[in-house]
Order: C-alpha cells, then sequence, then structure tokens
C-alpha cells in the first residue's frame, strides 16, 4: 500500500478486515459547554449536518459551542 497518508508518515491499524489510518488531534482546552451550547449542538446535527461536520473535524466545534453559550448567557 503506497497511499497519500503512508506518503505523509501516517500508521494504519488493522481494525477486522480493513487498515484505518491512525489520526490523533490536538488536545483542547477545557470549555465551558452549557445547556444553550448543547441545544445549538443538537440544532446544528440535526438540520445543518455539513456545518456541524466541518466545524468538528477542523476542530472548531466547541470553541464556537463557547462562544454560543457566552452570548446566549448575555442575552438571557
Amino acid at each position: 500500500m503506497n497511499t497519500l497518508f503512508e506518503k505523509q508518515g501516517t500508521k494504519y491499524k488493522m481494525q477486522g478486515y480493513y487498515y484505518l489510518p491512525c489520526i490523533e488531534t490536538k488536545e483542547q482546552p477545557k470549555l465551558h459547554i452549557g445547556v444553550w451550547a448543547n441545544r445549538h449542538k443538537r440544532y446544528l446535527k440535526q438540520y445543518h449536518r455539513i456545518r456541524y461536520y466541518n466545524l468538528l473535524t477542523t476542530e472548531k466545534l466547541y470553541p464556537y459551542l463557547a462562544d454560543i453559550e457566552e452570548q446566549a448567557e448575555k442575552m438571557f
């Protein structure tokens, strides 16, 4: 197997009959995600899946939700 992941130095792990890349993410800071952010997360996941998964895969989801929580608390 000479794939793009191997060229970049990514390792693979056998899962059943498949080789899956071992991908690690950066450590995220602890952020306060309250009731408003959880509701917005559920809304994104249900009605705006592409935006939700884009934020999730770029590791911007939780800072985004923390900002939503802060804005909602100020409005409340």
